[in-house]
């Protein structure tokens, strides 16, 4: 019994967190390439789209939207100035694909 729930509750992480982080990083790869990131910085760029949403989805559950996409747009900045730092590139390379994800859409 207790597998069968173990099992059920990794189906929903999947479902819930993974997927949509996975779907994050290819889409931020994909704006990437539109702007014109090369290298280890475009794969780079889109861990730092994913960090947002995986942050964003998963403060979303204890927090109001508007604190989760706080969070989220710090997590990122955070992680495009420590890479600027570490890769000598412009933080805007990765801030700006990494904000992305956090950008309202269908919801305006």
């Amino acid at each position: 019994m207790s597998f069968d729930l173990l099992v059920e509750a990794a189906s929903d992480l999947t479902i819930e967190l993974l997927f949509p982080v996975l779907i994050s990083f290819i889409s931020c790869i994909g704006f990437g390439i539109m702007f014109n990131i090369r290298g280890q910085n475009l794969l780079l760029s889109g861990l730092g789209g994913a960090i947002s949403w995986m942050v964003y989805l998963i403060t979303i559950h204890y927090t109001n939207e508007i604190f989760a996409c706080f969070l989220g747009g710090f997590a990122t900045s955070l992680f495009a100035e420590v890479l600027a730092r570490l890769r000598r590139t412009p933080s805007t390379c990765f801030l700006i694909i990494g904000l992305l994800p956090l950008v309202p859409g269908a919801g305006i």
